[in-house]
């Protein structure tokens, strides 16, 4: 009898090849958002992830597009590394959406929200999108004095991140962040990749630190991933 081998099965999708591009190109609630990559940048799980566009990213933005109504609606991103959460937010009509990251990531950030929102604005002013309504600002996790960020309210309606549950020396400066960031009407989304990398350890934190954790049901993830156990969105509310 022949042998088989038997060969793993490994989800792959069809933006996997774009990863390293020097641009990538998106469409979003009818929209096309083109963001700037820098791929040459050595990528590691301590440096430069926010370079490129990793798949949680547009899971979320497709989730924010599909499933969440934002129109008038405060908004604060961490991590944004190339923005497309933000500006996909923005483009939902949020009254004000807050991108930030590191210093070191941001001038990447800022070239996508300049360069998009012009665009946007420019093609279709009757939307009612304003530059203006769109910031990038530093923020560093741990940090805890919001004072700096203007929301109109003390707190955003919405905190999203992608991707930033995946080193462990940042659980706790993470949660205190969000902690402080977030008011008891806040609903946070984050989406990630279950890579191996303790995930768990830093949704126990959050529950210690007094947050509800509960996943987003997997049919309300974009099609082209829903198959893929691998990624997962979670929402989060403070309860204490």
């Amino acid at each position: 009898m022949e042998s088989m081998a038997v060969v793993p099965w490994r989800y792959q999708n069809p933006h996997a090849n774009e990863k390293y591009s020097a641009s990538r190109i998106f469409s979003v609630a009818g929209h096309t958002i083109e963001l700037h990559q820098d791929p040459n940048a050595s990528i590691d799980l301590h440096s430069h992830t926010g370079n490129v566009v990793w798949d949680s990213a547009y899971i979320l933005a497709k989730f924010i597009s599909e499933h969440l109504s934002l129109e008038g609606k405060t908004v604060l991103e961490l991590g944004s590394g190339t923005g497309l959460i933000g500006i996909s937010a923005w483009i939902a009509a949020a009254k004000l959406v807050i991108l930030t990251d590191i210093s070191d990531t941001l001038e990447l950030t800022k070239r996508n929200v300049e360069t998009n929102s012009q665009r946007i604005c420019a093609s279709a002013p009757a939307t009612g999108h304003a530059k203006n309504s769109i910031q990038v600002m530093s923020l560093t996790w741990g940090e805890t004095d919001r004072s700096q960020y203007k929301f109109t309210s003390d707190y955003p309606d919405y905190i999203f991140g992608s991707d930033i549950v995946y080193l462990k020396d940042t659980f706790n400066a993470l949660c205190q962040t969000l902690h402080a960031f977030s008011g008891p009407n806040t609903r946070i989304f984050l989406a990630y990749k279950k890579r191996g990398l303790m995930e768990s350890d830093f949704f126990a934190i959050a529950r210690d630190m007094g947050f509800d954790v509960q996943k987003v049901a997997r049919n309300k993830i974009y099609v082209e991933f829903r198959s893929s156990l691998e990624y997962i969105i979670v929402e989060m509310r403070k309860t204490q």
